[in-house]
C-alpha cells in the first residue's frame, strides 16, 4: 500500500497521492448504496485513470481537486454524456458524477478510502 500525504490546500496534492487501491461506496439516483473497489493508475500529463469495478474514467488533477472531463458516447443510437468532479482529502477520494441519457439525469456520489 502507498503512503498517503494529507492534503490541506489544493496545491498540497501531487499525482502520486492519488495512485493506489481504494474501497468504498457508490450511491446513484434511484439506486441503493453499494460497495465498490477502485484502482487509480498512472495516465499521461496531469491525469490518472480510475477503474471502479470495471468502469474506467479519466480524472484530471488540479492540486487535490479532480475533474472528469465531459464525454459523450453512443449507446444504441442515443448519446450518453457524463462529467464530474471531486477531491482527495487525506486518504479519502470523493467523486460526484452526472450522467445524462435520453433526457434522464443520474447523479452518482462515490466515496473511496485507501
Amino acid at each position: 500500500m502507498l503512503s498517503v500525504m494529507s492534503c490541506g490546500t489544493d496545491s498540497d496534492c501531487v499525482k502520486d497521492d492519488f495512485l493506489g487501491s481504494y474501497t468504498g461506496t457508490s450511491k446513484c439516483t434511484g439506486e441503493d448504496e453499494m460497495s465498490v473497489n477502485a484502482e487509480v493508475t498512472e495516465a499521461s500529463g496531469n491525469s490518472v485513470a480510475i477503474n471502479i469495478d470495471g468502469e474506467v474514467a479519466e480524472l484530471r488533477i488540479d492540486g487535490c481537486n479532480v475533474e472528469i472531463p465531459e464525454t459523450t458516447i453512443d449507446f444504441l443510437g442515443n448519446p450518453v454524456t457524463s462529467f464530474g468532479e471531486g477531491e482527495l482529502n487525506g486518504n479519502t477520494l470523493t467523486i460526484n458524477q452526472t450522467i445524462n441519457f435520453i433526457g434522464v439525469t443520474t447523479n452518482c456520489n462515490v466515496t473511496l478510502r485507501k
